[in-house]
């Protein structure tokens, strides 16, 4: 086999990793949710280095089982989803929320209330400015 017949092959299969790299089969567009979550107007605060605010986002488009996205949440109660670091796609989802002082040596502070199976939280994303979320009230 000559050296010009090697290349083409090889420069057509180059062509076309390049081609799924650079975004052809990259999927919908995905945005990084921000926002403030607060129990009666406050942030919802814990001890420092145990305490926890879980926030999940699961999707709510498409068919069970979803895996939830999780929010990185502050001491203040800005949070902020990433996923794997380029957001979420865009659609309505159920917001579930725990609250513990200790993570994992005390039970959730909401009682519950607005965890996975009960929630009564949607928004959609993505969603023009900043998703303020008041736990304490009806559909937050």
């Amino acid at each position: 086999m000559t050296m010009g017949r090697l290349v083409y092959p090889i420069g057509a299969a180059f062509l076309y990793a390049i081609l799924i790299a650079t975004g052809c089969m990259s999927g919908p567009p995905k945005h990084i949710v921000k926002g403030r979550i607060t129990y009666e107007g406050k942030p919802m605060t814990v001890k420092a280095m145990v305490g926890k605010v879980l926030v999940k986002f699961i999707e709510q488009d498409v068919p069970p089982p979803v895996d939830p996205k999780f929010a990185k949440v502050d001491d203040d109660g800005n949070f902020e989803v990433r996923a794997d670091g380029n957001g979420i796609v865009a659609g309505k989802y159920k917001i579930c929320v725990e609250w513990y002082d200790e993570f994992g040596n005390t039970p959730d502070k909401l009682e519950g209330k607005v965890n996975e199976k009960n929630s009564t939280i949607y928004r959609k994303v993505p969603d023009d400015g900043v998703l303020e979320i008041d736990v304490s009230k009806p559909g937050g």
